[in-house]
């Protein structure tokens, strides 16, 4: 597409704003009912089932987009649900198997690492768009999650002793 032309929605400013904004609706929303889930089931599974579902709406956005503005609408509130699992459950994850006196600055770490990840989405969107067409950007960013999500499941365990590879020194420490 040849920048300044029309694009493929013919969607007001007003309908453009609230799909924007939706996702953040849901976003800020859900961050404490997201937290008590993660406390109550565990990050693992919490944190592991909100990407799951993030990464399949992420893959139906675009047939939800080219069907309607409502859908679309919809379908940025599930994802901005989904994502709010992200940061509650991971600060428990650090509490399980941080040590003490390290949890702050891999907190940290962690938070920096997720502004990293936007920063090169974003990046990247703009060359896959406009070399793939802009539901590339949705199929990889949603396929790339499909398979973290199986990484994951088998990598990460909700405390030290749960996981079934560790030493018991790494386990005490």
């Amino acid at each position: 597409m040849v920048e300044g032309s029309e694009g493929e929605f013919q969607w007001s400013k007003s309908e453009q704003g609230l799909v924007t904004a939706s996702y953040f609706w849901t976003y800020a929303a859900c961050q404490i009912p997201a937290a008590w889930l993660a406390t109550k089931f565990g990050f693992r599974r919490v944190f592991g089932l909100s990407m799951l579902l993030s990464s399949l709406f992420t893959l139906l956005f675009p047939l939800a987009a080219k069907t309607s503005v409502v859908l679309a609408v919809a379908a940025r509130m599930l994802l901005g649900v989904t994502h709010a699992v992200a940061f509650p459950a991971m600060t428990g994850a650090w509490g399980a198997w941080a040590p003490p006196l390290e949890r702050s600055q891999l907190n940290g770490i962690y938070m920096s690492g997720a502004s990293v990840g936007t920063l090169l989405i974003f990046t990247l969107a703009g060359y896959l768009a406009d070399s793939l067409g802009w539901e590339a950007v949705f199929y990889v960013t949603g396929s790339c999650g499909l398979a973290w999500v199986v990484a994951w499941f088998l990598l990460v365990w909700d405390t030290p002793g749960q996981h079934p590879h560790i030493s018991p020194e790494e386990r005490l420490y």
